[in-house]
């Protein structure tokens, strides 16, 4: 990977991290089912809850999901060296946030 890659993933990453602050701000705030209103647009987004693995402190993440055959399904936008995917490895019990409630 050339340094101009790497400097276009880390500002990805980050300005992916600015937007997962606003996303969960409209969460907070009762807005998930509007989140979700054009899934053919922006995807169908939920909040995961879970432990950080070096911290211990509860993280809540926004990622995009989909339902195929009752059976849920999320993404994992930069593979495996996203923070919240490597947390849910090392310790896999976590909460799901979908538009009409909690899951645990």
């Amino acid at each position: 990977m050339t340094i101009a890659q790497r400097n276009t993933e880390e500002r990805l990453r980050q300005g992916f991290k600015q937007f997962n602050k606003f996303m969960l701000f409209l969460w907070r705030l009762g807005l998930g089912p509007w989140v979700n209103i054009w899934p053919n647009v922006g995807g169908r987004i939920m909040v995961i809850t879970h432990t950080g693995r070096k911290t211990g402190l509860r993280r809540r993440t926004p990622v995009n999901y989909a339902i195929v055959d009752g059976e849920l399904y999320c993404t994992v936008g930069f593979g495996n060296v996203s923070d919240w995917y490597r947390n849910i490895k090392a310790n896999p019990e976590v909460e799901i946030w979908l538009p009409d409630g909690w899951w645990v």
